[in-house]
């Protein structure tokens, strides 16, 4: 077996422990991190599916369904939602006394158009390329995820640039307009502003100098009025 190929198997491995399915050339796969768990009671409440599913890892939210007796339940992790189903598919595991069924569950993320390439045994949507939007990629993460080695050359470029240029981003590549005026405005008022007071302070720094020298000169001349008057006074002889 050569180096190449043992690399494939070991990349093979690594993507089932994460719970991915098999890629498709020129195709995106929107894995699902969704899980439909049936054969409820009725009474059966959010906290009992909870207990089921907790263990596993982070739950992002549970949607219960009384009428129809399931429950849909969305994992923050896909590869924890994998490890579930795997383990809970196996025996015959209860919910309040009655035996439950547990598959993967299509996340809300796909669109209508796109429902016929889902496939419930490995919890995946394959999307076409030539069917994908950019704008949509991330819609199609709600209650799932993007293999990110299906995606497009293109659109990781794409996402970066968006995610950089985002609001929330941590850097900013692209500027964004809005934010851009808006520090220039900022910066040209506190600009005026430190311009109004340094004038105002000038000016009154003016005025008093200008005070002190009318004191000055006033102190001047009454301290000299005041020597003449008290210089003793010669008669002639």
């Amino acid at each position: 077996m050569s180096s190449e190929d043992r690399s494939e198997r070991e990349k093979d491995r690594e993507r089932r422990q994460k719970g991915l399915p098999s890629m498709k050339s020129q195709t995106l796969s929107v894995c699902s991190t969704t899980l439909w768990v049936g054969q409820l009671d009725k009474k059966t409440q959010q906290s009992d599916v909870m207990s089921l599913l907790e263990e596993f890892g982070q739950i992002e939210s549970i949607n219960m369904i009384p009428p129809r007796g399931c429950a849909y339940i969305v994992m923050v992790h896909r590869q924890d939602a994998y490890t579930a189903l795997k383990k809970l598919s196996r025996g015959s595991y209860k919910v309040n006394q009655k035996p439950t069924k547990i598959a993967w569950a299509l996340n809300k993320g796909i669109k209508p158009a796109h429902k016929k390439f889902w496939e419930v045994d490995q919890g995946v949507t394959y999307i076409p390329w030539s069917k994908v939007k950019v704008e949509e990629l991330e819609s199609y993460q709600e209650g799932g995820m993007l293999d990110p080695e299906t995606l497009k050359p293109e659109w990781n470029n794409a996402k970066e640039v968006n995610s950089q240029a985002a609001v929330n981003g941590a850097l900013e590549i692209v500027p964004d307009v809005t934010v851009s005026a808006h520090v220039q405005v900022t910066f040209l008022q506190s600009l005026n502003t430190f311009l109004f007071l340094l004038k105002h302070f000038l000016l009154v720094f003016g005025l008093m100098a200008f005070i002190r020298d009318c004191l000055t000169t006033c102190l001047i001349a009454v301290i000299t009025k005041t020597r003449y008057c008290f210089l003793p006074v010669v008669e002639p002889i």
